[in-house]
């Protein structure tokens, strides 16, 4: 169980993935190598007052303005996340430096002035066997 002090969540890890705290207390990364895969787990103070639809559009963005092309939205459904609504996002991209595809399937919600997300990123090919494995990390999300 891991949790986090500065944004008050707390949620279930797979025993299997190598986690390391991030020096401001913001997140939580976690990485395993067969299949390679990494989660991360942050909070984030909501400066601009937005929704999870608005901070997910506003990653979506980000990732098409620098290390993504083609990008294509694979799946947005609408989820429970720590209690809150919340959202569900697959995107695929394609990486110029390795000519691969990759998923980054990422959950966001809200709640009073804080942001919270929680990202797979994958290697295409792997996701369908760990997509249950993503839902389970964010089924185990909680909000203080």
């Amino acid at each position: 169980m891991y949790s986090n002090a500065r944004y008050g969540f707390d949620l279930k890890l797979p025993e299997y993935f190598d986690c390391e705290e991030a020096v401001n207390g913001d997140r939580i990364d976690c990485i395993y190598s067969d299949p390679p895969m990494t989660i991360r787990v942050w909070g984030e103070v909501n400066h601009e007052d937005w929704g999870f639809m608005e901070a997910l559009q506003y990653d979506q963005i980000g990732l098409e303005n620098t290390e993504a092309d083609d990008l294509e939205v694979i799946r947005e459904k609408s989820i429970t996340m720590g209690g809150e609504d919340g959202v569900w996002a697959v995107w695929m991209y394609n990486l110029p430096a390795t000519g691969e595809d990759n998923i980054s399937a990422r959950a966001y919600t809200v709640k009073d002035e804080n942001v919270y997300k929680i990202e797979l990123i994958i290697d295409a090919s792997e996701w369908r066997e760990q997509e249950n494995m993503f839902k389970a990390v964010v089924d185990n999300f909680n909000i203080g």
